[in-house]
C-alpha cells in the first residue's frame, strides 16, 4: 500500500513572469494551515517532489516539514505547469522504498492526475491537498483507477 498526496500551490499574486509569481498574504496563511494538518498526520517516510516556481517553493517552505520523520524532497523542473501524464511519469519513477509521495504542482495537471488515478473528477483549488490510497506494492504499478480518494484538505476561505 502506498499513499499519494497531490497538492496545488497556495493562492499566488500577479507577476509578469509566471514562474516568479509569489504567494499572496492569504496564500501564505493557506499554506501554513495545510502545514499544520501535515504535522498532525506525520507520515514518516514522506518524499515531496515540487515545481521550481516561486509559488510552489513558497508553499513548500510554509508547510515547514521539519517535524516529519525521514522527510525528503527535491525540485523537479518538469512539474512546472506539467500535465497529468507528466506528473504520473514522476510518480511511476519513484523509489519503492518511499511509502508516501507528495507532488506539489499546478493546475490543470494536479486535477487531471486526481481524475486519472481515482476516476473521481475534482478541481483542486489553490492550497488544497488530496490524499489518495493506492493498493500497489510498486510506484510503477500506478495507473488509471488504481487510487481511492480518501480526503481533501481545504484551507479556510478568505474572510471578508
Amino acid at each position: 500500500m502506498k499513499t499519494l498526496w497531490i497538492a496545488r500551490h497556495a493562492e499566488a499574486g500577479l507577476n509578469l513572469d509566471d514562474q516568479k509569481r509569489p504567494l499572496t498574504n492569504h496564500g501564505r496563511l493557506q499554506a501554513q494551515e495545510i502545514g499544520r494538518k501535515w504535522k498532525q498526520i506525520r507520515p514518516a517516510g514522506l518524499h515531496t517532489i515540487y515545481s521550481p516556481s516561486a509559488r510552489t517553493l513558497e508553499t513548500f517552505h510554509c508547510w515547514d516539514m521539519a517535524p516529519i520523520e525521514q522527510h525528503t524532497s527535491h525540485i523537479e523542473p518538469e512539474l512546472y505547469l506539467g500535465d497529468g501524464m507528466t506528473l504520473l511519469h514522476h510518480i511511476c519513477g519513484t523509489n519503492d522504498t518511499i511509502p508516501h509521495l507528495c507532488l506539489l504542482a499546478h493546475n490543470p495537471g494536479t486535477s487531471d492526475l486526481i481524475q486519472h488515478v481515482t476516476r473521481h473528477q475534482y478541481e483542486l483549488l489553490p492550497g488544497e491537498l488530496a490524499e489518495i490510497n493506492l493498493d500497489v506494492e510498486s510506484w510503477q504499478e500506478v495507473s488509471e483507477g488504481f487510487g481511492k480518494l480518501v480526503r481533501i484538505f481545504k484551507p479556510q476561505p478568505l474572510s471578508l
